[in-house]
């Protein structure tokens, strides 16, 4: 890749800038692919790391409940009853996430053949359903419960802080993706 390519690419991430041609425009909406091949590569190291601790996904799975108005019988018997379905729940979570990594690969493939709008769209509602998802654990104590930092953790920090890297930037990838996806559209072919 010669470095006029590299700069164009560089170019053509950016969100703000709409497409001038049609080879820019083209750019701009196969960010759309890339993005979706990094968030498939994080995942599949998560899922990596979560067969590395199986344990700790049981005993994650497994934890006892504390909640205001629970009494230890009633915490108990939620304890043995989590306990017995974590390691049944071990296997389909873990083909979940490989099903998403081979959903998000294919999806990739298909953005970068025949970029459109709809691929980075759904996916950037996909991302941010996500992310608030992951946010809203900070209300837990305005509701009255425990913090789950405060429990064990199956992936470990600097795999949730790449996670956290590569769907922010991801986001800001896939919104360039529809704008050049759009802007393809619009011209000539």
């Amino acid at each position: 890749m010669a470095s006029s390519d590299l700069k164009g690419w560089l170019t053509d991430a950016n969100p703000l800038v709409r497409p001038a041609t049609r080879a820019s425009a083209l750019r701009a909406a196969r960010w759309g692919a890339i993005s979706l091949v990094a968030s498939a590569l994080v995942l599949l190291l998560s899922s990596v790391e979560l067969v590395l601790n199986r344990d700790a996904f049981v005993a994650l799975m497994s934890a006892p409940v504390e909640a205001p108005g629970v009494s230890s019988a009633e915490a108990d018997a939620v304890a043995s009853m989590t306990a017995a379905m974590a390691e049944g729940m071990f296997l389909p979570v873990l083909i979940w996430g490989f099903l998403f990594v081979a959903l998000y690969l294919g999806l990739a493939v298909l953005q970068w053949r025949q970029p459109n709008v709809w691929i980075p769209a759904i996916i950037l509602v996909w991302t941010l359903v996500g992310v608030l998802g992951a946010l809203s654990v900070y209300l837990f104590p305005l509701m009255g419960l425990p913090m789950p930092a405060d429990q064990p953790t199956v992936t470990s920090a600097w795999t949730t802080g790449l996670s956290w890297i590569v769907q922010t930037a991801g986001a800001v990838l896939l919104i360039t993706s529809i704008r050049g996806a759009r802007a393809l559209e619009k011209m000539p072919a």
